[in-house]
């Protein structure tokens, strides 16, 4: 480059400017970055060290987020805000030892000053706390015969990124993460394998949560080739987890976890054109605690499975699966069968008939069940009415005994996602009053029924919701510990029936019905529990349809009727849309939706009454600016508890050459009868590289 050729100025805003003022560590930086990138016009293949590229940037992020919750239009309140700003001066190299396929060197290295401020008026809650705080990202990897069928590497990485939990709620966050892998491929060896130790080490704070966790992660993977046959994979995979984290407005406890998952897949096609697939898996699986304030027991699962299907010509298809698992937890013991198999039948292109047998069984340490089932179905599909018919019929017959030494069974660590103020209902019905405990996912925090969730009991389902002012975050997963009853001892028999017919017409507009009948008979014993006679209908009806060159709407109407011994309903729900093709100005396009669903229980409390909006534009214009907008409303006013869920955000992105421009406006509101709360999140990031 010659001494006396001119440099383009680089343009900072003053938001910028104030914060490099007197900081010459942003310049050091950036001109070490200027200065290198000048060295690499090398043409030499070998180098004692040679770096191959530099490249640096500077980055300015400004976050807004701020929490409002209310009780009541003249009730309490109180509202906390986080607010920072950080500059970022940061550069990035490649090059390598000696030579490229030797070792090879990654690396990258950032200045960061920040400065934050939270504020909070909440109960027992500093009020206002204010800090400037000098940190660092580094991030550095070296690579050894990468190309090599013998290679590893070595990592390390200490980032301090703002990572979103849930719907305008962000938490600053600093991470390190070190680890080596290492591998062993073909040629070297016949049985390729890989093995990865990672350590990461998290800490954070926002939005009245924190973050302090600890994971250490062993993993192994070996690969064989069975000849032309197919292969197997060996994976073992070993985590650790020491976390402290959760919500402060509830007790955090320190637990400790480690998992252990082995597993065994052999995947196999033979057959004179590999008519025959046959599937093995081998799986073992281990939890354990070691801390915490209410560690469930160990567990243990072994299972395999076993799956072979055959084509024996293109008009029949058979199979066949067996499927064995043992698991325990503490002093309970469970050990589940199950086999099945059949047979799919096509002698015409247009109709296929499938029969399918199947026995199950389970064997716990109080609670013992076995079923045997007997499954048929055919469909048919032909050209009507200047569209496409079908017409569907299956029958199930089932016979299922159970016997019950104890009037209850546990149910530990089961998995849910609470959205927005849904309800969700728990995977077993019959849940014993006063046994629900539900747990955040490291087990750190027990959550408080009527603070931060409630129940709801329909019919024999019991349904969790989240409380909107607790401490369960908007999308939060949770696990939910409980008891169920077991129903007693006795057999039964059941007899299912569907019929389905669907028509449509050009992939614009559709029809569909269908009919459901359930049957139960108790044919020995008393059961201590109700059995669920069923008959249901559901009408549906689609169209989507182009209007006018690039609008087009469309919608969809369906009505449920279902008359049952438990409890019977009524439901319909019914959803519209336009949407243009093109935007104001630029390319993307304008949708606008709206739907509506209504439930009506027997039990009127539980009813449901649901409307929601939603909205969302899509611009790119030939300047490099990229706009997308999205607004969505749901009400619920069919319950004695009024719900209401509106989420809108607004993102943009522009990039002129080196410089890049990003904004984010993110606002949630949810309210609950009386309880309100609103969370916004700003972000505004600029970025120039060099």
């Amino acid at each position: 480059m010659a001494r006396d050729a001119p440099r383009r100025p680089v343009l900072v805003p003053r938001a910028v400017q104030r914060w490099c003022h007197g900081a010459s560590r942003c310049a050091v930086a950036l001109g070490v970055a200027a200065a290198a990138g000048e060295c690499l016009a090398v043409d030499d293949e070998f180098a004692t060290l040679r770096i191959t590229e530099v490249t640096g940037a500077l980055t300015f992020k400004q976050l807004s987020d701020r929490t409002e919750t209310r009780s009541g239009t003249a009730g309490a309140s109180w509202a906390q805000s986080d607010r920072s700003n950080t500059l970022v001066a940061s550069v990035a190299a490649q090059g390598f030892i000696y030579h490229p396929n030797l070792v090879s060197l990654e690396g990258g290295f950032g200045l960061i000053g920040q400065r934050s401020r939270f504020n909070s008026d909440a109960v027992s809650v500093f009020g206002d706390t204010r800090a400037s705080e000098r940190l660092y990202d580094l991030s550095a990897r070296v690579t050894v015969l990468r190309d090599k069928p013998y290679t590893g590497s070595v990592y390390y990485e200490h980032l301090n990124p703002s990572v979103s939990v849930g719907p305008a709620l962000v938490i600053i966050q600093e991470t390190k993460r070190q680890g080596v892998q290492l591998a062993l491929l073909e040629p070297f060896t016949p049985v390729p394998m890989t093995f990865d130790a990672e350590r990461l080490d998290s800490s954070g704070r926002g939005s009245g949560r924190v973050v302090d966790e600890h994971a250490e992660r062993y993993s192994l993977t070996a690969n064989r080739a069975i000849g032309r046959l197919g292969s197997t994979r060996l994976r073992v995979d070993n985590s650790r987890l020491d976390s402290q984290s959760g919500s402060v407005g509830l007790p955090i406890s320190r637990t400790a976890s480690n998992t252990l998952t082995a597993g065994l897949d052999t995947r196999l096609q033979f057959g004179s054109v590999t008519s025959y697939a046959l599937t093995n898996l081998i799986t073992y699986n281990t939890l354990g605690y070691s801390l915490g304030a209410e560690p469930p027991a160990n567990r243990r699962d072994l299972r395999g499975y076993l799956d072979l299907r055959a084509r024996h010509s293109p008009q029949l298809q058979s199979f066949a699966t067996v499927d064995v698992l043992n698991a325990s937890q503490g002093a309970r013991r469970s050990h589940s069968r199950a086999g099945f198999g059949g047979a799919t039948w096509t002698p015409v292109v247009d109709l296929v008939s499938t029969f399918e047998l199947r026995a199950e069984s389970l064997d716990a340490t109080d609670y013992a069940t076995s079923s045997r089932s007997t499954l048929a179905s055919t469909s048919y599909q032909r050209n009507w009415a200047g569209g496409r018919a079908q017409a569907a019929y299956a029958v199930r017959h089932d016979a299922r005994s159970q016997q019950s030494s104890s009037p209850s069974t546990p149910v530990i660590g089961e998995v849910h996602v609470l959205a927005g103020t849904a309800a969700v209902a728990l995977d077993r019905n019959r849940v014993l009053s006063g046994s629900l405990q539900v747990w955040n996912a490291a087990r750190t925090q027990l959550f408080v029924e009527g603070r931060d969730y409630r129940l709801t009991l329909l019919g024999e389902q019991t349904r969790l919701e989240r409380i909107v002012s607790g401490d369960i975050v908007d999308g939060q997963t949770v696990l939910a510990d409980y008891a169920v009853e077991t129903g007693g001892s006795f057999d039964s028999t059941q007899v299912d029936q569907t019929l389905s017919l669907f028509w449509s017409w050009a992939n614009r507009f559709s029809l569909s019905a269908r009919w459901f009948d359930s049957a139960p008979r108790v044919s020995a014993g008393v059961p201590l529990l109700t059995l669920n006679t069923v008959r249901s209908r559901i009408l549906r009806a689609q169209a989507d349809l182009p209007v006018a060159g690039l609008w087009s709407a469309g919608g969809s109407l369906e009505h449920e009727s279902r008359h049952e011994t438990i409890l019977p309903f009524q439901r319909t729900a019914a959803e519209a849309y336009v949407q243009w093709e093109e935007a104001l100005f630029g390319q993307g396009g304008i949708r606008v939706g709206v739907h509506r669903q209504r439930v009506a229980y027997d039990d009127a409390l539980q009813d449901v009454d649901l409307v929601g909006y939603d909205l969302r534009y899509r611009v790119f214009t030939l300047d490099g600016i990229d706009i997308q907008a999205d607004w969505t409303l749901e009400t619920d006013t069919g319950r004695a508890v009024t719900r209401r869920r509106e989420f809108a955000s607004l993102r943009a992105r522009w990039r002129v050459r080196q410089l890049l421009m990003t904004l984010s406006l993110t606002r949630a509101h949810e309210s609950q009868d009386n309880l309100q709360t609103t969370r916004t999140v700003g972000q505004w990031l600029l970025q120039r590289d060099f």
